[in-house]
């Protein structure tokens, strides 16, 4: 499953392979076990009978890496395949162009897809306003803000 393999990119970070005697050949088979590994997630998870269960997990496993690798400082990207490297030195937090594209794009097909199944479900009201949540969310969020975003939220 190609989708699998830029996440994998970012995933196999995880391990040292940098530290290797021979770091090219254990980067790349590292991002091959990893590729293999998330598209057997994907392929062989109980939502395999569902057509559009692999791309869902998939861009779900994707989504999850990047915002996880977000709130734990971006290691993952560094010095990755896709991500930025300490030799250019464009960025050394936060996203960078490339991870912010694949965030996004695995975002957007996780609430396609979600919406999908709500037509299916029989409830495409919740699936053009893109749920009940989004308004209680909302207002949970900025209850402790400022005065403004009360009278915003509704």
């Amino acid at each position: 499953m190609p989708a699998c393999v830029p996440v994998a990119t970012y995933a196999v970070n995880v391990l040292p392979w940098d530290r290797s005697p021979y770091p090219v050949a254990t980067l790349i088979g590292a991002v091959l076990a990893m590729t293999a590994t998330i598209a057997a997630v994907a392929l062989l998870g109980p939502w395999r009978r569902d057509p559009l269960g692999p791309p869902a997990a998939v861009t779900a496993i994707t989504a999850a890496v990047l915002v996880a690798d977000l709130l734990t400082g971006t290691t993952l990207q560094f010095n990755s395949l896709m991500g930025y490297t300490a030799v250019v030195g464009g960025r050394f937090y936060g996203l960078a162009n490339i991870p912010f594209a694949l965030l996004v794009t695995s975002v957007l097909m996780c609430s396609a897809i979600a919406a999908q199944h709500l037509v299916r479900a029989g409830r495409p009201r919740a699936a053009v306003a893109g749920g009940w949540w989004r308004p209680a969310w909302w207002r949970c969020c900025w209850r402790a803000g400022p005065a403004w975003a009360a009278t915003s939220a509704a």
